[in-house]
């Protein structure tokens, strides 16, 4: 036993010199449930049949299971748990070459045993519970800051639009001061054409505002009600919404159209999801240093498809098959609320579109989206 607590707590060590390459390296994962496997499930049944099933060896193996059960989701639990008994067993039988057990005490760890699984699938129930309690009191905070949020950006809408109401008269009187020489100085006409292209991109940035708070407070609901669905171009909106970006963000991303298509669905819940993407890929340019973003729109048959992609940081493959999911983030906890590709994929369905993605660790991560076209 002395032998087997030391590998045990060696196996602990490098795992926890190794915790911070967790999930982006593939083997951390599978060492990590090499190590949960090892530890709890192996080491504590083989534990219990070492110790003759006393007591305090059947209390271990319990806390041992219900440990599991926190760190795992449910399938992985069942697996481990049921490869480390049977390991546990098969170790105990090839080192003692016996299995001389009082048959009551072994069916009573058996009950014991399948009603702590019934109390760990109540535990996850409750679990699951839990999820749909964040994802409703983040429905509430976005409804607050939705109405905050509303107040200023409606005052400022509607001061743009009186200045903009009014710019062309300002501009016809300046005219008329000028060439009756009225006023001393004059003003480029340069100068008026920036303030007009001002004027509509401040409209343009206040109208996406709204949207997007629109958006954000139906999408932590999940419920996403299509309240105005219009014919637009592939191309041009991704477009439109990288002409939004910044000129160095802009200078990261290349649009290529091999066939351009045509889709009637709500374009701002669909911005709303390429601003999603954009957002994770900046971020991951960032901590790499490096890497771009390709977006190619292209036609399959009877789908529209766009293959969103970024060459940074990559996604691990267990990160890959969780990435779907509510709250799941590799990001810093404090900054991001792991609900961003659950929306996407969440909306994308509504509309009756669907995203997938492939990635290599360090080299790209790929989404692909495919769009359902109607006949024409």
């Amino acid at each position: 036993m002395g032998s087997l607590r030391l590998t045990a707590a060696l196996t602990s060590i490098l795992l926890i010199l190794f915790y911070k390459l967790w999930p982006q390296k593939d083997w951390v994962a599978w060492y990590w449930l090499f190590t949960v496997t090892l530890c709890l499930p192996f080491f504590f049944t083989y534990n219990l049949l070492a110790s003759n099933l006393n007591t305090f060896s059947i209390t271990s193996l319990w806390s041992a299971i219900f440990f599991v059960c926190l760190v795992l989701d449910t399938s992985a639990f069942y697996i481990v748990i049921f490869l480390g008994g049977f390991l546990g067993c098969l170790v105990y039988f090839l080192v003692f070459k016996n299995f001389n057990f009082n048959i009551d005490n072994l069916f009573s760890i058996i009950s014991n045993l399948l009603a702590s699984i019934v109390i760990i699938a109540i535990f996850s129930h409750n679990r699951a519970r839990y999820d749909r309690e964040r994802l409703r009191g983040a429905r509430a905070i976005t409804s607050m800051l939705a109405h905050e949020l509303r107040t200023p950006l409606m005052a400022i809408g509607a001061g743009i639009q009186a200045f903009n109401k009014y710019l062309a008269e300002l501009v016809r009187v300046y005219k008329i001061a000028h060439d009756e020489k009225l006023i001393p100085t004059s003003i480029n006409p340069f100068k008026f054409k920036q303030i007009e292209k001002l004027i509509e991109d401040s409209e343009h940035q206040v109208n996406q505002a709204h949207n997007v708070i629109s958006v954000i407070s139906s999408g932590t609901e999940l419920e996403f009600n299509i309240s105005k669905s219009t014919v637009f171009s592939m191309a041009n909106c991704l477009q439109t919404l990288i002409n939004s970006y910044t000129s160095d963000e802009q200078k990261l991303i290349k649009l290529e159209v091999d066939s351009d298509f045509k889709l009637n669905t709500d374009a701002i819940l669909l911005s709303h999801v390429f601003e999603n993407l954009f957002r994770n890929a900046f971020y991951a340019i960032r901590q790499a240093n490096k890497g771009n973003i390709r977006l190619f729109v292209t036609k399959e048959e009877q789908d529209g498809v766009v293959i969103f992609e970024d060459t940074a940081l990559g996604i691990s493959k267990p990160a890959q098959k969780r990435i779907f999911k509510p709250f799941y983030t590799n990001k810093d906890n404090r900054t991001s609320s792991g609900l961003g590709l659950y929306y996407c994929k969440q909306a994308l369905e509504k509309i009756g579109a669907s995203i997938t993605v492939t990635s290599e660790e360090g080299k790209f991560t790929r989404f692909e989206l495919h769009f359902k076209l109607k006949e024409s």
